[in-house]
């Protein structure tokens, strides 16, 4: 507060030297003293409202509540900034794992379409299945999204582990186990997968870039989408999921860096 203090009798005893009083009324040392000691005390310890108040009690002077606030603010913008720019420029990416060249990543990405990297086995379920059947069935293939079909090998859905965890969580809530059985075991034998599969599918078409795809992806969360046919999107021609696309990445940064020494 002292130095706030003294800097703001400075400004304002340099400023009544320079201005002529014909042209601008200014206001004592001693007003700009209290000014610069709030100023400064807001800045330091990143209290605006309490440095405001903290004057005005000193002052019981509404006039100056006004540049009061002005200049608190104004060290406040001041401070942050002159922070946030060094805390950026001390910090080493590179040690934190970050990547750098995720545009340069977002432009390899862009060149690979999705027709060279789908895969062409995928699970296949009938939506007549139980909740318990397709379960069982996902954990056997290790799978962790598959597709639906219905009796025409239609595409009508997408399952996942975790709908099937969701909706046994909610039969157990429903029908709490008794000693020897697990709760709800009825309702999740009755359920059927076609109750529960996401039946509102984002698709991948093979002409599409990773990087559309990968875009599409991340507005749902979703780990994997369904390749198909432009014209028609009944037609599963295969599926991509993340890792091949993160995989893809991978292979064509190494490749590049591999040419140099391949020549």
């Amino acid at each position: 507060m002292f130095l706030g203090a003294c800097l703001g009798s400075i400004y304002g005893n340099v400023l009544a030297a320079i201005v002529p009083v014909s042209w601008l009324a200014v206001a004592p040392p001693a007003a700009y003293a209290l000014v610069g000691m709030a100023a400064v005390l807001a800045g330091s310890v990143k209290a605006p409202l309490t440095a405001i108040l903290l004057l005005f009690e000193l002052t019981h002077n509404y006039l100056i509540i006004p540049p009061l606030m002005v200049a608190v603010g104004t060290c406040i913008w001041a401070v942050e900034q002159i922070q946030s720019k060094s805390e950026v420029e001390g910090l080493n990416f590179q040690q934190m794992g970050i990547n750098l060249e995720k545009q340069d990543e977002v432009g390899r990405l862009q060149q690979i379409k999705v027709a060279t990297v789908m895969s062409s086995s995928y699970l296949a379920l009938n939506d007549s299945l139980s909740l318990l059947e397709a379960g069982q069935i996902m954990i056997r293939n290790k799978c962790h999204t598959a597709l639906v079909f219905d009796e025409a090998e239609q595409l009508v859905g997408i399952i996942t582990l975790a709908d099937i965890r969701r909706e046994i969580l909610q039969a157990e809530s429903k029908s709490p186990p008794e000693a020897g059985t697990t709760g709800g075991s009825e309702l999740l034998a009755k359920r059927k997968i076609k109750d529960i599969c996401t039946t509102e599918i984002l698709y991948a078409y093979p002409d599409e870039s990773l990087t559309e795809v990968l875009k599409r992806m991340g507005a749902r969360g979703l780990y994997l989408l369904p390749v198909v046919a432009k014209n028609n999107p009944q037609k599963v021609l295969g599926t991509i999921d993340k890792n091949q696309i993160f995989l893809a990445s991978d292979l064509l940064e190494t490749q590049t860096a591999l040419i140099p020494y391949l020549a």
